[in-house]
């Protein structure tokens, strides 16, 4: 399930792309279910350095039930964010002490530079958050090794809705790069994800990190067994007729008195009852 037992409502989601398009092309069906269902998506776009990309995201976001403001454009320069990696990785602090998401969806390792800057800056960030944190593919000329243990099964009409309605939006890309905005790849690419979901159309992603906000100890940073309250206990050694008693705090025994008070024979260390 997209939400967990016991989160807060609504799912809090964040999802973090390098460039306008990524956003749509890797999650974004996910987001229309997420949207659908109730969560609160929050997007983070880092390389939105073009006012016609930046146009482009806002609208098939704002279709896809994401509002303007629930977007944030940073203007890094596309192409270069490896060496705006410090700039990166504070943007997403930011961002991570602010809205303490329940999901983050972001890139994964692939052989794009600015893709894999913001993927492994993701991973610095969030890891330790209690949070999930999933990794979207993004088609690539050359293929990269992205193993997809996770999938969020998607209605057919949501599907369609991704591939027919939200990706012709993103009109700048669709003249520059043809190839990645076929409507039979990313159909395909549904499709293959369905048949490891056991549906007809589903999104894959790698997964740095699985947390449940309703788990006490990765979700609500409390440690029960760690933080409790020590207590003395005894226990039976089994063979040697024997009881070994811890008591709650380390103490000094005296071994003289004790032998008075059981009627008790000292031999050495050793009380003989």
């Amino acid at each position: 399930p997209l939400a967990a037992e016991g989160a807060r409502v609504p799912l809090l989601v964040l999802v973090v792309a390098a460039h306008p398009d990524d956003e749509m092309i890797g999650p974004g069906a996910t987001i229309l279910e997420l949207a659908a269902n109730g969560a609160l998506v929050i997007v983070v776009i880092l390389a939105a350095d073009q006012a016609c990309r930046r146009r482009e995201s806002l609208g098939a976001l704002a279709a896809a039930n994401v509002p303007h403001d629930q977007v944030f454009l940073m203007e890094l320069v596309d192409g270069r964010l490896t060496e705006h990696r410090p700039d990166v990785e504070a943007i997403l602090r930011v961002f991570a002490a602010e809205l303490k998401p329940d999901l983050v969806l972001t890139h994964a390792s692939d052989v794009h530079p600015d893709h894999r800057t913001v993927a492994d800056a993701c991973r610095r960030v969030f890891h330790r958050g209690a949070c999930s944190v999933l990794h979207y593919a993004i088609p690539q000329a050359v293929p990269s090794a992205i193993t997809k243990v996770a999938v969020v099964r998607v209605p057919e009409a949501t599907a369609h809705r991704k591939v027919d309605e939200l990706l012709p939006l993103y009109e700048t890309e669709c003249r520059r790069a043809p190839d990645y905005s076929d409507r039979e790849l990313h159909l395909g690419d549904l499709r293959a994800n369905g048949i490891a979901a056991g549906t007809r159309y589903a999104e894959g992603f790698d997964v740095t990190a699985v947390r449940l906000t309703a788990c006490p100890c990765c979700g609500q940073r409390r440690f029960e067994f760690l933080d409790v309250t020590r207590t003395a206990w005894v226990s039976t050694l089994c063979g040697r007729n024997a009881v070994q008693i811890t008591p709650a705090e380390p103490r000094p025994v005296d071994l003289q008195a004790l032998a008075a008070t059981l009627g008790a024979e000292l031999l050495g260390g050793w009380l003989r009852v």
